[in-house]
């Protein structure tokens, strides 16, 4: 049997299709499977959510083949299987070309075959999405790296430049009193200072400073001396939200660098909530137990710091977003375009990681991985039981493993339809953890279902973005506990452990 569960959208006027696809799956695959027989249905089920695969009857679409480049544009990582009643080559070679992965006729899925293909085309997408991702995230590395040495050169040239107006601005000076001639050479003298701090704002991008010797850093003290900084760029009408934690938290970093990275991300969230809002800055602990790739990221299993800066302001566009790090690019009346290239370059010769949740309307987070020493990870004491109801794979699969580090069974859920399935089983249950945008902000139906058919167990959302970030946000989360993604092992341990003692939220 094929263990991980799989979402497939079968569209088909043919009741003898559908039954022997029913058939053939059932046992075999584990699978929310839904079926229709509508064009238009089965574009509003695309709407809503993604799919493993597509399972279409060619019958049941208005443009036959033309409709298949449709559903590629639509889903591109989802498996296209095409299904027809008879054998038909021609029919089968053409909807390959037209961008399906694969053609079987009824009497195959008898055989078996079924199975086969779904299981064959789905790995390798996963696959082939997984190198499109690498492949994006060294692009852009590399991309960065032909600016900073482009960049380092230029920035040297200016420096000789500038060096040589400002030594100029200091001899007129002495050599005049004419104060309308002094007024003058001093307006040239700031003009050239600030040009200097910029040169070397975009010297402080290009350099490799990997080179110069860390030093360890205990981010539970070293924060209250950030807040005492942040506070007086707040206007009355931003409030700040602070959480820097108790236990020490060790860091190999240079403090300088660390402290311009953060107050250049503090800046950049206060522009952005136009003199009103809230603006958080958080420091934690989080145990990677196995790779964590998406959202932006690339992180090796193992132990990391967490400092994460979030703001409520209107959000950053998705178009903006690819170019975000590029040193002059900037979407600012008055600004330079030096203050994320600059971050982006300090955290990576940090040996460190920039990550970032963004929702237009709703706000930004940045996150500061660092790697740090890690901590022993205890087990509960009494055994838990948890429905993880999540449609993103990978950071499903991080979070499944913490979970098992923990000792806790999981079951597992993409759709709300297959967490239902869950709910209404048998199976025992002590907590629901659910994405807050699998749920696409309806937490109200989830959490009435929840507390009908399990009353006995509790209900969790998960986030990108912080706990404290919702209630001023605007999200209606109805008291339930937020955890922000990637999870601690520290948080769902004080969030289940008093679960497996019989203590549940109302």
């Amino acid at each position: 049997m094929y263990s991980i569960p799989l979402s497939l959208l079968l569209l088909s006027r043919s009741v003898p299709l559908q039954e022997a696809v029913e058939q053939a799956l059932g046992g075999v695959i584990v699978c929310d499977l839904v079926t229709t027989h509508d064009w238009e249905h089965a574009i509003d089920y695309l709407k809503e959510e993604p799919f493993d695969a597509l399972l279409i009857d060619l019958e049941a679409t208005p443009e036959g083949l033309g409709s298949l480049s449709d559903l590629k544009r639509r889903t591109p990582w989802s498996s296209l299987i095409v299904l027809t009643e008879a054998q038909d080559h021609q029919l089968g070679l053409a909807s390959l070309r037209h961008g399906a992965h694969d053609h079987l006729c009824r009497n195959e899925l008898e055989q078996g075959q079924l199975y086969r293909a779904i299981r064959y085309n789905v790995e390798r997408l996963k696959s082939e999405r997984s190198l499109h991702q690498s492949q994006q995230q060294f692009f852009q590395a590399q991309k960065m790296e032909a600016i900073g040495r482009v960049s380092a050169g230029m920035t040297h040239d200016f420096r000789n430049l500038i060096t040589v107006i400002l030594n100029n601005c200091q001899i007129l000076l002495k050599l005049t009193e004419d104060q309308r001639m002094r007024s003058n050479v001093e307006e040239i003298a700031v003009a050239g200072q600030k040009a200097s701090s910029l040169v070397n704002q975009l010297l402080q991008f290009a350099r490799d400073q990997r080179g110069e010797a860390p030093q360890q850093l205990d981010l539970t003290r070293w924060l209250p001396s950030m807040k005492m900084l942040i506070t007086p760029l707040l206007s009355r009408d931003i409030q700040l939200h602070w959480k820097g934690g108790s236990e020490k938290l060790e860091v190999e970093v240079h403090p300088t660098r660390l402290e311009q990275v953060v107050m250049n991300l503090v800046v950049n969230a206060v522009d952005a909530l136009e003199g009103r809002g809230h603006l958080g800055v958080e420091a934690g602990q989080i145990e990677l137990p196995s790779d964590y790739v998406g959202r932006g990221l690339s992180l090796p299993a193992g132990s990391y710091a967490v400092i994460t800066v979030w703001d409520t302001g209107g959000g950053i566009p998705p178009e903006i977003i690819p170019h975000l790090y590029e040193p002059f690019f900037t979407t600012k009346s008055k600004g330079t375009g030096l203050g994320l290239s600059t971050v982006y370059s300090l955290t990576r010769a940090m040996g460190g990681e920039l990550g970032l949740a963004t929702r237009q309307g709703l706000g930004t987070a940045f996150r500061i991985f660092l790697p740090c020493p890690a901590r022993p990870v205890e087990r509960l004491e009494l055994p838990a039981t948890v429905l993880l109801l999540d449609r993103h794979g990978l950071e499903r699969q991080v979070l499944r493993n913490v979970l098992d580090d923990l000792g806790v069974l999981v079951l597992e859920a993409r759709t709300r339809r297959e967490a239902l399935r869950v709910l209404r089983s048998k199976q025992s249950l002590d907590w629901v953890l659910a994405d807050l945008f699998t749920l696409d902000g309806e937490i109200a139906g989830p959490l009435q279902a929840c507390r009908e058919l399990r009353p006995e167990a509790g209900l969790a959302l998960l986030s990108l973005f912080p706990a404290a970030f919702h209630e001023p946000a605007g999200w209606s989360t109805l008291g339930l506990p937020v955890l922000e993604k990637p999870v601690t092992h520290e948080a769902l341990r004080a969030l289940i452990q008093p679960a497996t003692s019989g203590s549940y939220p109302t």
